[in-house]
C-alpha cells in the first residue's frame, strides 16, 4: 500500500457537549439525519480518486500516466453525481426551517469554507447572543488565515460563554500568539472545567477541523507539483469544478500524461522491469527507448532514473539534464538530478541545480524539501529550517504537520525555543484534536519558561485522553510554582502514582508537601527522591565503568591484532 492510500478525509467532528447549534425539535432531528447520507458515496468517490490523482503525479517511473488521466475522470464523474445530490439536499436545507447555522454545518461538512462563513455570519446576524456561531466564525476565520478577524470572534465567543472549555482555550491559544498578557483568565476557566481528580478521562473531538482531507493523515508532505498548484489552492477552498478544469489545464502540458513514448513497446518493458528491481534490463530497454524516440523527454528522464538506480552516476545526470532541456521547467526531472548529485556527494552542484529550480519554479516543494535534506546532512541546519519555512506556506493535499514537526525538530536542536513554540503552534491548529500535539506544545511551552501557555495545552490533552507521568510532573511543577499547592498535590500524586521512580515527581510533590504542613509525608518522599537519585547515580558509575572495561577490551584487540 502507497502511503499516499492512508490519507483519509476530514472529520468535521463536534464532539459531545461542544455542538455549537440548536438541536432541538423534529427539524434538527431531520436535518442531522439527512446530512451523512447526503452525496456521501458520491463525496467518498471523489476523495478516493483525488487521492489517486495526486499519487500518480509522482511520477516515480514514468508509468503513471494513464492513472493520473483515469483518476481525473473518477473525479470529474464524482463530482457531477455529488454536485447534483449537494445542490438537492442545499436547497432542502434552505426551504425548511431557514436556519443558517444548519446550512454553515453542511457547507462545511462538503468542504466549502466559504460558503460555511457566509452562512454563519448570516446566522450572527440573526442571532448575535449564540456563541458557538462565533466560535465556528473564528474557526473558520483561522483557516483562511485571518488572525485578527478570527480573535475578536474567539473573545466575543468567550464573552458570551467564559465557563466554555473550548471558548476558553481557543482564545487562549490566539492569545497565547499576540502581543497580548498570558491568558489567565482563560486557564482559570480551563481549570474549572477539567476533570475531577481521580476521574475517568475520555477522548472526544471538541474541535472543529476545516478541510476536506484530514492534514495530519499523512506521514509526509503531499506537495503539490508546481503545475497543479493552482488547482490544488481552488480545491482546499471547495472550488471543486475550477480544480478540475485548472487540473485538466496542468495534465495537458505535463510531459508524463502528454509524452505517450512511455506507454508501450520497450519503455513499457523498462519501467516494469525498474519496478521488480531488474535494473539492468530496465536500462537496455529505456536505452532502446531513447534511440527510437530521442526527442521525448519521459524516455530520457526514465532513462536517468534507471542509470541511477544502477549507480551510474554521470550516466543518470546526462539523461535527466537532456530531459529537462527537451521540456524546460519539468519539475520532477530538475529534482530527481538534484536528488543523484547529493546521493553523489556533489553537494555544491546539487545546491545551485535546486536553488536554480526553486527561482523558476517557486511552488515546487519537493526541490525546497530535498533542499533541506542537503542542508540538513551538511549542518547548515538554519539553512534547511529556512527552506522548511518556506515549503511550509505552500499548499498541499496533506502533510504540512510532518512537515512542521520536522522544523520544530531542527529548532530544538538549535535551542531555538520560541521558534519551537511557534512551529508546533501551527501543528497543533491543524490537529486540535490530537492530544498528542497539545503535549508536545505544552512541554514546549514549559521549556521556553511559558507556564501558563503549557498548563493550557496540557489541560487540553488530558481532557482529550492523554496523561503519562511526564506530563503530569510538568503540570504538578506549575502549580507548585504558581502556589496551587492543593492542585499541584492532587497532580504530581497521580504522576508519583503513574511512575514510582520519576525522581522529579516525587522531589516536586516532597516540596508541595512540605509547604502544605504535612513535614511527616513530605520528608518521606524527600527521603523517597534521594534513593532514587543515588541509585541512578550508581547506575551511571557503573555504565561509565563498563563502558571503560569495553573500550580497553577493543584497544587491546587492537594492539595484538585479534
Amino acid at each position: 500500500m502507497t502511503s499516499e492510500a492512508r490519507i483519509r478525509p476530514s472529520s468535521t467532528s463536534w464532539g459531545p457537549g461542544f455542538w455549537p447549534f440548536k438541536t432541538s425539535g423534529p427539524w434538527a432531528l431531520a436535518v442531522l439525519l439527512l446530512l451523512p447520507a447526503t452525496a456521501a458515496a458520491q463525496k467518498g468517490a471523489f476523495i478516493d480518486a483525488l487521492i489517486e490523482f495526486h499519487a500518480a503525479l509522482s511520477g516515480t517511473y514514468g508509468d503513471e500516466g494513464p492513472r493520473v488521466e483515469a483518476a481525473l475522470d473518477r473525479m470529474a464523474v464524482a463530482l457531477e453525481a455529488w454536485s447534483v445530490e449537494r445542490r438537492a439536499a442545499e436547497a432542502a436545507l434552505r426551504a425548511a426551517a431557514g436556519d443558517s447555522s444548519i446550512l454553515a454545518r453542511f457547507f462545511l461538512n462538503e468542504g466549502r469554507p466559504a460558503d460555511a462563513l457566509k452562512a454563519v455570519e448570516a446566522a450572527i446576524r440573526l442571532e448575535p447572543e449564540r456563541a458557538g456561531l462565533h466560535r465556528l466564525r473564528g474557526v473558520l476565520l483561522g483557516a483562511d488565515g485571518r488572525d485578527g478577524e478570527a480573535l475578536g470572534s474567539f473573545q466575543r465567543a468567550w464573552a458570551l460563554d467564559p465557563d466554555d472549555f473550548v471558548n476558553a482555550y481557543l482564545l487562549a491559544d490566539r492569545m497565547s500568539t499576540g502581543p497580548s498578557e498570558p491568558p489567565e483568565r482563560q486557564l482559570a476557566s480551563l481549570l474549572a472545567a477539567s476533570r475531577p481528580a481521580g476521574g475517568a478521562s475520555t477522548r472526544q473531538a471538541p474541535f472543529i477541523q476545516v478541510g476536506l482531507i484530514d492534514d495530519s493523515a499523512s506521514d509526509e508532505p503531499r506537495f503539490s507539483r508546481a503545475a497543479y498548484a493552482d488547482g490544488v489552492a481552488a480545491l482546499v477552498s471547495g472550488r471543486y469544478e475550477e480544480a478540475i478544469g485548472l487540473f485538466r489545464a496542468a495534465m495537458a502540458r505535463d510531459p508524463l500524461v502528454a509524452d505517450r513514448v512511455a506507454r508501450s513497446g520497450p519503455a513499457a518493458r523498462g519501467v516494469a522491469a525498474l519496478r521488480q528491481g531488474q535494473v539492468a534490463d530496465a536500462v537496455a530497454d529505456l536505452e532502446a527507448t531513447v534511440a527510437a524516440a530521442p526527442s521525448s523527454s519521459e524516455a530520457r528522464r526514465m532513462l536517468g532514473i534507471a542509470y541511477a538506480a544502477a549507480g551510474n552516476v554521470d550516466a543518470s545526470l546526462r539523461s535527466l539534464a537532456e530531459a529537462v532541456r527537451l521540456a524546460p521547467g519539468d519539475e520532477r526531472a530538475l529534482v530527481a538530478r538534484g536528488r543523484v548529485l547529493i546521493a553523489a556527494g556533489r553537494i555544491a552542484e546539487a545546491e545551485r541545480l535546486l536553488l536554480d529550480t526553486i527561482q523558476l519554479l517557486p511552488a515546487a516543494g519537493r526541490a525546497r524539501w530535498a533542499l533541506a535534506d542537503l542542508y540538513e546532512q551538511t549542518g547548515r541546519s538554519i539553512d534547511a529550517i529556512d527552506q522548511l519555512e518556506q515549503a511550509a506556506t505552500l499548499t498541499m493535499i496533506a502533510g504540512k504537520t510532518a512537515l512542521l514537526w520536522r522544523l520544530a525538530n531542527l529548532a530544538h536542536q538549535l535551542l531555538d525555543r520560541e521558534r519551537v513554540v511557534a512551529v508546533l503552534t501551527l501543528r497543533t491548529r491543524l490537529m486540535r484534536n490530537d492530544p498528542f500535539a497539545h503535549r508536545s506544545l505544552g512541554l514546549a511551552y514549559h521549556q521556553a519558561g511559558r507556564d501558563v501557555e503549557a498548563l493550557v495545552e496540557l489541560l487540553v490533552a488530558s481532557r482529550l485522553g492523554q496523561e503519562d507521568a511526564e506530563t503530569l510532573a510538568v503540570m504538578g511543577q506549575i502549580h507548585l510554582n504558581a502556589g496551587r499547592l492543593t492542585m499541584a498535590e492532587t497532580v504530581l500524586r497521580r504522576a508519583v502514582a503513574m511512575a514510582p521512580d520519576s525522581a522529579g515527581a516525587r522531589y516536586a510533590l516532597a516540596r508541595t508537601l512540605l509547604r502544605l504542613g504535612k513535614e511527616e509525608e513530605g520528608q518521606q518522599q524527600l527521603a523517597e527522591f534521594r534513593r532514587l537519585q543515588d541509585t541512578l547515580l550508581d547506575e551511571r558509575r557503573q555504565k561509565y565503568k563498563t563502558d571503560l572495561q569495553d573500550r580497553n577490551e577493543r584497544l587491546r584487540g587492537e594492539g595484538t591484532g585479534r
